[in-house]
């Protein structure tokens, strides 16, 4: 038929003319799984989809929304050896096999698990003081190895301060669920009660993780 006589690839066009063609219909660009990140790459002999050589691969957690601290599910006082939460109802993962793990039914995230490599860590926190104190944390994995030195904010600070910051680099070799942990505090307020973190943590709280190999 005479409209079909000009084609684009193995596109051909409508008894209209029109032509709708795909990426695939080029007779040299073979599309097979293509995922989010993914851009055209040419492999020396054809077009394919693939992730950018050289492109990074991250977590991000922390949107700043306000929402409750005591939606973490617990109350009463924080103590040494808690998790240290972060919230975000839309945290970003393109790492492959990485989970970030919720605390049931919420958006607040308890902890990160990775597959084995090396990454770099670097988050931001904040929190409610009762009076004059502070709060310090450590990067842990659920195992009790500690991964980064400590970091800590206090004195007479206010949540109205910057927040603290928190950096490591590390390396695994098998799938790892790390977390925020409270390593010491004095006068830091309460998941619930008269004196409460309320929404400091989600507003201030965020974390980014980088794997580089």
């Amino acid at each position: 038929m005479s409209h079909n006589k000009v084609k684009i690839g193995s596109a051909s066009p409508d008894i209209t003319g029109g032509i709708s063609p795909s990426l695939d219909d080029l007779s040299d660009v073979s599309i097979s799984g293509p995922q989010s990140g993914h851009s055209l790459v040419y492999d020396g002999s054809a077009w394919g989809s693939s992730a950018i050589s050289g492109s990074t691969s991250y977590i991000f957690i922390g949107e700043g929304a306000s929402n409750a601290y005591s939606n973490t599910g617990n109350s009463g006082a924080i103590s040494v050896g808690d998790k240290w939460y972060l919230y975000d109802s839309s945290p970003q993962n393109t790492i492959s096999n990485a989970t970030i793990n919720k605390v049931s039914g919420t958006h607040w995230v308890e902890n990160v698990t990775l597959p084995s490599g090396n990454y770099v860590f670097e988050g931001q926190f904040n929190c409610q003081l009762s009076a004059t104190g502070g709060l310090t944390l450590a990067l842990y994995d659920t195992s009790g190895n500690r991964l980064s030195a400590n970091a800590y904010i206090g004195d007479s600070l206010s949540a109205t301060t910057p927040p603290s910051t928190i950096s490591a680099s590390f390396g695994i070799t098998s799938n790892t669920t790390i977390q925020l942990q409270v390593v010491s505090l004095s006068n830091v307020a309460d998941y619930t009660g008269l004196v409460s973190q309320g929404n400091v943590p989600s507003e201030h709280n965020l974390l980014y993780i980088r794997k580089v190999s």
